[in-house]
């Protein structure tokens, strides 16, 4: 039995039934159902291109995605197999041999496709997927950081980053900012959110939202998280402006202008944030400004800049 997929003229066909050269001689397959699975991997075929799901046996088509930007398709379904990740501490199976003692669902499989009748029999072809490992998640403070063992707690529960090579981890600062594990130090006690899951004990994180800024080497990060202003006919009548910049120096000035013109709109300094140290805040508030302004850039004594549009309300 072959199963070939073409995408000719935009649309995508299936076609079941015998091979013999380079001719197919087709079955009659029937598209019946469109359906949709969430559940635990009990089995993976890679030879077959078939996935196991929660009872339901799913081809993969070979330019299927299975796992993001990690390159896995339905071509090279081998990478998914616990072999090729020795860096793992579960495995991708339910109740896997890594987790005799202490059984967990492996990894999960979300997807839609299509049932397929040939002759009595129903198969099923995906056509989009994607493979996660069974989450758990944990939002509080962030403390105890020891960049030495590449651990830290939150809520009194140790962390660390998954090092299975098939799930990368990611860590994110403000504004989506990738990170190092090292820039964690800088964040002890700050507020941050995991996700990933649970093994002895042991939080393996997947992905990390933290509130620690991305260092700008030669310079301090200046970080606008509001512009808002009100409007009054072709003037603006208030506009506010907060951020944060680190690290901080006692002598900063942050100086606000308008993005368009450049023309200096305020200077202040920012205030020291008590739960982070080398870190501050700004706040700029200015009314009956003659015209109005669409971005403005707040630019440090240090060399940091940033800029955004402002939101009209």
């Amino acid at each position: 039995m072959k199963t070939l997929w073409s995408a000719a003229l935009g649309v995508v066909c299936l076609v079941q039934g015998m091979m013999s050269g380079a001719t197919v001689f087709a079955q009659a397959t029937t598209p019946t159902n469109v359906v949709s699975v969430e559940g635990p991997i009990t089995a993976i075929n890679p030879t077959a291109r078939t996935i196991t799901v929660a009872g339901m046996v799913c081809t993969v088509p070979p330019d299927l995605s299975l796992l993001g930007t990690t390159g896995i398709t339905g071509a090279n379904m081998t990478r998914l197999l616990d072999a090729q990740a020795p860096g793992r501490v579960r495995s991708i199976f339910q109740s896997g041999p890594l987790e005799v003692a202490t059984p967990y669902t492996g990894a999960t499989l979300k997807a839609e496709g299509l049932a397929v009748l040939t002759g009595t029999t129903e198969s099923y072809v995906l056509t989009a997927a994607t493979i996660e490992l069974a989450e758990n998640v944990a939002i509080g403070t962030m403390r105890n950081v020891n960049t030495t063992a590449r651990t830290f707690t939150v809520n009194g529960m140790t962390c660390r980053m998954n090092t299975d090579e098939r799930f990368p981890s990611q860590i994110l600062g403000l504004q989506g900012t990738p990170l190092q594990f090292a820039d964690l130090a800088r964040g002890n006690g700050t507020l941050v959110a995991v996700l990933g899951y649970v093994h002895q004990g042991v939080l393996n994180v997947c992905s990390m939202d933290t509130e620690i800024l991305g260092l700008n080497p030669g310079a301090d990060t200046v970080v606008i998280s509001r512009a808002d202003a009100r409007a009054r006919g072709a003037a603006l009548g208030e506009l506010r402006v907060d951020g944060l910049v680190q690290p901080l120096a006692v002598d900063t000035i942050l100086t606000l202008t308008d993005a368009t013109t450049g023309a200096v709109l305020a200077t202040v300094a920012p205030t020291v944030v008590p739960t982070t140290p080398g870190q501050g805040t700004f706040v700029f508030r200015l009314r009956n400004l003659p015209t109005r302004i669409t971005a403005v850039t707040v630019t440090s004594s240090k060399n940091g800049t940033a800029t955004l549009p402002v939101t009209i309300r």
